[in-house]
Formats: C-alpha cells, structure tokens, sequence
C-alpha cells in the first residue's frame, strides 16, 4: 500500500514536471516571437532549475 502511494506521487511530480516544462517551453516560443519578452523569460530560468531541484528532492 505504502509503496504504490510512492509511485503515484512520483507520478504526480513527474507528471506536473512535464507540464511545467511544456509551459516553459511554450512561454519561450512565444516571447521569442513577439521578442519583447524575452528580457522577462529570462529570469524564470534559474528558479525552473530551483523548483526542478527541489521536486527531485522528494
């Protein structure tokens, strides 16, 4: 029981990863078209790699 708990957070997590990624992804498309944002995309990175860490943490 324990043990498939452990699995369906590691799910969850992954799963909100992949999403957080996509949505990365796609915010730095889209900026780079329309080239205003890029200066605001960049700052979001580090704390992409902070969070990722974090939830590999778990």
């Amino acid at each position: 029981m324990e043990n498939k708990g452990g699995n369906y957070f590691e799910f969850i997590s992954d799963f909100a990863i992949s999403i957080w990624d996509m949505t990365i992804v796609l915010f730095h498309r889209t900026s780079e078209t329309l080239g205003t944002f890029g200066t605001i995309s960049a700052p979001k990175t580090p704390k992409m790699t902070l969070k990722r860490r974090l939830l590999d943490g778990f």
